[in-house]
């Protein structure tokens, strides 16, 4: 009957009151489907409107609470117009009317205006099976733009109900079971290749966290699913990948320093990461940095923003509160403090233990129970029961709800508080020295001597056990499990809001969403075996935890077999790896200095030792090559500085230009000196540039040109052979005029402070200057360095800077596992409000933007799928369905925002995104706002000589400083 579909939906929102000047129009019933106290009912207007194209939504205007199921307009194979309208059948008598909506153009569009019809009498209309299944269509089909797991689950369920209709007519029929999945072997493929260019990258390469996720390859789960197979292969027949450890106790002999003492590494299990904070402030300090760059960051890499409220999350399991903890265990009560926990997924559910030293225990319990009593009212009155290992005390205490699960024991001078009886039991067991501690693991030891003069407010390391474990096949294929698990947890609460899309109210029981054929019997169980307890409203549960809060791997049932699918996936993940790695595995060491007040100066130091095989820092370590750099600060502004060394790969590539030079340009170019650098002063249109980065059509190009020609970009490269240099530049500027003369105007203009300055640029009336304008190319040689930029008034700044020695310059090598100066530098000195700051703004919120397609629609599917919910019972459905609230790119709740859902909701990228400028406030300005002034160095420091080895050993060394213009 239906050739196409468009999108629409109901709601039960009284919209007539708020649009009074919607247009009427007059339809007829010609059809009518009953289904239970539903009907379906088939409308055409006598007079088609005009604009009524894709993404048309038909909402009904009565009483708030009423059922409102999804509408559609649609249209028909003879290309006339349909309203396909669903809703509860009315009590007898009573009449409705409802609103017809255009799709709006953009979330940035204004409202579209409403047209109103009045639903006639339907009771005598002819009855017309074959509707159900054209509603489904139209419902399967108008999710067919809809991003994320919600819309898939919900397309693949329609299909299911559409194909069984199809087969037994206008026969009502189950969609029957859930298809398990085929088999799919391997590493799981849909990470995309970073992009070098992109924003996100550049800000996870500067900051070493790229080093992170390559060591620990927390985003590559294998690629499995369960199909009835057994597990029944031994997981000691797979064996991690084939890297060895440092010859550490040689590496500790050479480098000829002690390690000093780290006290709460003692009580720090060897294989779990550690996190060593001078005080709670500092902890405190830390936390509210994650707040601010973590949640936009995650966006950016996912596509996809969620406020899972983590820090929240975890104080609860811990039985901690910030605010009480902060005054109430200061440094009176607390001296320092360490976290440590067995695995890096914190997003989905880990184990966090406290390890803190006290000066008064007395004070410790008391701050502890307050700080558990605040809990109370949140999550019911807590029961308190005492275990017992290895002859300590550990008191539990869990709220009513589960929420709040703190384990607390003193072992010696050791207070812990975990949410995890497994991590606790494993810390008790290091203290007592039945279990291998991190102060005594030679990689720690040599992090610690290797570095002892950085000032270390906080101290994080992950170890070569550590690794091994988060990449080994134990932790690898529970955490796989978990995963499909966690697949399995989202079914429930999927087909909750799938129901309440095509009742118009969510399921008031599980047994009545059984019966609606949307969740089957099996579903209720794990694919791999278990129950899982779903009430309509609450989270799924089962032994894998829920979907916002997983079970720590620690606390789960150990693997002991595998099947054959996890050993042929595993054992891929692991030949991948190798060939990544190369030789050693790769601990990291992390140090931080900050002050504790909020806002102040922050310095990270990290260090990942050895430098990946296959990693983005190895093609940066083969364009700087050994050249190290003294570089200041970029003032008013930002700078990129790199080394080029002897073996740069950039010295190699203008050899390789020369050979089909011509010989008098050739003899010329052995001049270049071993740095460069490139950058820009704050002080351009920011405002001008978007407007042209804006603008459609014709004209933008010229435009961008114009800008171009008055940015205050620089650029500079070190001179080894001035005279060489010049006479290339010479050479070429007579080719020029004898290829094209008259074609180019090159002469010397001007003196800065008895500096000559050069510009070049197409010469007036040729065609030459028809395309590029008044673009022109200003140079200087200026002692050591070529000079140049576009804008004439910002080389005579750099020319002051050079003579000024404000310029980037080379340096010594350093000593090996020393002080080394570093050979890629990024800085930036951006004016608060300036133009970087706004341009850098309108970048982030544009990466921001375009990353919450999955967001909108995960919020439409929330919004939709429970009507008459108030914002707050929304966000609770979110967290307890989706594991969290989707957020807009300004970080604002979007269940906040029900007018703009859906009718504004975006569809896709836009080829030509816009920019515009960050709220205040919001994620993206926090973010600019908080590296305004920053500063990031990248080295790969030589480290001790060894006998044997065949080449020297060598780190990643990454410090970035921000708050702060060196």
């Amino acid at each position: 009957m239906l050739a196409a579909q468009a999108f629409g939906g109901a709601t039960a929102r009284a919209e007539g009151a708020r649009n009074p000047a919607a247009a009427d129009l007059d339809v007829a019933v010609v059809g009518r489907f009953v289904e239970g106290d539903q009907e379906i009912l088939a409308l055409r207007p006598k007079i088609p409107p005009t604009g009524l194209g894709n993404g048309a939504r038909i909402e009904l205007e009565q009483p708030a609470g009423r059922p409102a199921p999804w509408s559609a307009v649609v249209h028909t194979e003879d290309a006339q117009m349909l309203f396909l309208l669903r809703r509860q059948i009315p009590p007898l008598g009573e009449r409705q009317s409802a609103l017809v909506f255009p799709r709006a153009r953009s979330r940035k569009s204004k409202a579209p205006v409403p047209m109103r019809f009045a639903l006639p009498a339907a009771a005598n209309a002819p009855a017309d099976a074959s509707l159900k299944l054209d509603w489904l269509r139209s419902l399967r089909d108008g999710l067919a733009h809809g991003a994320g797991a919600w819309h898939e689950f919900a397309r693949a369920k329609l299909a299911e109900m559409v194909q069984a209709q199809e087969a037994k007519g206008d026969k009502a029929a189950s969609p029957g079971k859930r298809p398990r999945g085929a088999v799919r072997v391997g590493v799981e493929g849909g990470r995309r290749r970073p992009d070098p260019t992109s924003l996100r990258n550049l800000m996870d390469t500067t900051t070493g966290l790229t080093s992170l996720r390559e060591a620990l390859q927390t985003d590559r789960p294998l690629r499995t699913r369960f199909a009835g197979e057994a597990a029944s292969l031994p997981i000691a027949a797979l064996a991690g990948p084939r890297l060895a450890q440092h010859p550490w106790q040689k590496m500790l002999a050479a480098l000829g320093r002690a390690a000093p003492d780290e006290p709460l590494a003692r009580a720090a299990p060897a294989r779990f990461y550690y996190l060593r904070f001078a005080s709670l402030s500092h902890l405190f300090r830390v936390l509210d940095e994650a707040d601010a760059w973590i949640t936009p960051g995650a966006a950016m890499s996912s596509g996809f923003s969620v406020d899972q409220a983590l820090g929240q999350r975890y104080e609860a399991e811990l039985g901690l509160q910030r605010s009480l903890a902060s005054r109430l265990l200061g440094p009176q009560v607390v001296t320092d403090v360490a976290v440590v926990g067995s695995d890096p997924y914190v997003r989905e559910g880990t184990d966090l233990t406290f390890i803190f030293r006290a000066k008064s225990a007395q004070g410790f319990a008391a701050g502890l129970a307050s700080s558990l009593a605040g809990h109370q009212k949140e999550h019911g009155k807590p029961s308190v029961e005492t275990v017992t290992h290895r002859g300590e005390a550990i008191t539990v205490t869990r709220s009513e709800d589960g929420v709040v699960r703190q384990h607390r024991a003193q072992v010696g001078e050791f207070h812990l508080v975990s949410n995890s009886p497994g991590a606790i039991k494993i810390v008790i067991d290091t203290i007592q020295g039945k279990s291998p501690a991190l102060a005594d693991a030679l990689d720690f030891r040599y992090f610690l001597a290797r570095d002892a003069a950085v000032p270390a407010d906080v101290l994080g390391f992950l170890s070569d056990a550590f690794v091994a474990e988060v990449v080994g096949p134990r932790q690898k294929i529970l955490e796989s499990r978990r995963m499909l698990a966690q697949s399995d947890l989202l079914v429930p609460g999927y087909a909750a809001l799938l129901h309440g899309w095509m009742v118009g109210r969510p399921p008031r029981s599980a047994n009545e969403l059984l019966a609606s054929g949307l969740l089957a019997p099996e579903d209720l169980r794990h694919v791999a075996g278990g129950a899982i307890a779903f009430a309509p409203g609450s989270a799924a549960r089962s032994a894998w935890g829920k979907v916002a809060a997983l079970t720590p791997l620690v606390d789960l049932p150990p693997v002991t077999k595998v099947t054959a699918t996890e050993r042929d996936a595993y054992r891929m993940f692991a030949e991948s790896y190798q060939r990544n790695f190369g030789q050693y595995m790769d601990p990291v060491a992390l140090r931080a200095k900050l002050d504790p007040a909020a806002g102040r100066s922050l310095r990270v130091d990290l260090r990942v030792l050895p430098i990946i095989e296959s990693s983005e820092y190895r093609e940066m370590q083969r364009t700087v090559g050994d050249a190290r750099l003294e570089v200041p600060g970029p003032g008013g502004g930002a700078m990129a500085a790199l080394g080029i060394g002897p073996r740069a790969s950039l010295r190699k590539l203008l050899g390789e230009m020369a050979r089909d030079m011509p010989s008098a340009l050739r003899a010329h170019l052995d001049w270049l000196g071993d740095l460069a650098f490139v950058g820009v002063e704050d002080r351009f249109d920011a405002r001008a540039y978007l407007e042209i980065y804006n603008r459609e059509g014709r004209g933008r190009e010229e435009d961008m040109a114009r800008i171009a020609v008055e940015a205050p970009l620089f650029a500079g490269v070190g001179v080894r052979n001035a005279l060489a240099a010049g006479l290339m530049l010479g050479t070429i500027r007579k080719m020029i005029a004898e290829a094209a003369p008259g074609a180019v105007d090159w002469r010397e203009i001007g003196k800065e402070r008895g500096v000559p300055f050069v510009r070049v640029s197409a010469a007036r009336g040729g065609e030459a200057h028809r395309l590029t304008g008044d673009l022109g190319l200003y140079y200087a040689f200026c002692k050591d360095y070529l000079l140049l930029s576009l804008n004439g008034r910002t080389l005579r700044s750099r020319i002051g800077d050079c003579l000024d020695r404000r310029l980037p310059k080379s340096a010594g090598p350093g000593t090996a596992a020393g002080a080394q100066k570093p050979q890629l530098v990024l800085g930036l000195g951006a004016k608060p409000g300036g133009p970087l700051q706004q341009l850098a703004g309108a970048l982030v919120r544009q990466a921001l933007e375009e990353a919450q397609v999955g967001s909108w629609h995960a919020a439409e599917a929330v919004a939709r799928g429970a009507p008459g919910l108030d914002q707050a019972a929304l966000r609770r459905l979110a967290v307890a369905y989706l594991g969290g609230v989707p957020l807009d790119e300004n970080g604002a709740d979007l269940l906040g925002n029900l007018p703009r859902l859906p009718p504004e909701r975006p569809r896709g990228r836009r080829r030509h995104p816009k920019l515009a400028f960050a709220a205040a406030g919001s994620p993206a300005a926090q973010l600019v706002s908080a590296f305004a002034k920053a500063r990031s160095e990248i080295a790969f420091d030589r480290e001790v000589t060894l006998a044997g080895e065949p080449e020297p050993i060598q780190s990643l060394h990454v410090v970035l400083s921000v708050g702060v213009e060196k």
